[in-house]
């Protein structure tokens, strides 16, 4: 959803809410969002919202900070 809005509005920046890296592993994150190549199809236009799930360990949580 996120390369059709971004190539429909020229201006805009455009991204995901936020994923919780504690359920997924970082890297099939990337993969799955097309990160790199949205980025190079729409330079500074695309944003990736990565955060922490409360409740998770205190290991996970400084790990994606």
């Amino acid at each position: 959803m996120i390369g059709p809005v971004a190539s429909a509005a020229l201006r805009i920046r455009v991204g995901s809410g936020g994923i919780m890296l504690p359920h997924y592993s970082p890297l099939k994150v990337a993969e799955s969002w097309g990160v790199l190549m949205l980025s190079g199809l729409f330079p500074g236009r695309i944003d990736l919202g990565i955060g922490c799930a409360a409740g998770t360990s205190s290991k996970s949580r400084t790990s994606s900070t």
